[in-house]
């Protein structure tokens, strides 16, 4: 019995090591940063992701401070298949079309298509934005 005890001792003070160093964590929300740079996923990899994961994101920096970026929501969901210059290469020259801002935000919504649909995925703040920074910058 007195060779259990120590083991016992050991035991329990990592589990209340573990408990502290648990319970020492803040309560703040964890901020996950998407490094993929623009990265545009398809349907079956954003639903197994599930809706907190993917709804708004790439939105908490200019979220937070009260206003959405339409060019930082261009960069991070855009940019792979329209290019940083809008001139396309796997998706359309943006530069080469002439659509307003409405259209520009039901494509956004809908994905027509090979383009993806973000309806679910942004916000109707970030799809407005977006659409507006891509006809005010690409569609002159």
């Amino acid at each position: 019995m007195s060779r259990k005890l120590p083991h016992l001792l050991l035991v329990l003070l990592l589990a209340l090591s573990v408990a502290v160093l648990v319970g020492c964590g803040d309560d703040e929300p964890q901020t996950v940063t998407d490094t993929t740079e623009g990265a545009v996923m398809d349907t079956e990899t954003t639903e197994a992701m599930g809706t907190e994961t993917t709804e708004g994101m790439g939105s908490e920096t200019t979220e937070s401070m009260g206003a959405v970026s339409g060019e930082e929501v261009f960069t991070q969901n855009c940019v792979t298949c329209h290019g940083a210059d809008g001139t396309g290469g796997v998706g359309a020259d943006l530069t080469a079309l002439s659509l307003d801002q409405a259209t520009v935000e039901e494509t956004v919504r809908t994905g027509p298509g090979a383009m993806p649909s973000f309806e679910g995925q942004l916000s109707d703040e970030q799809i407005q934005a977006v659409a507006d920074y891509v006809t005010s910058t690409f569609m002159q």
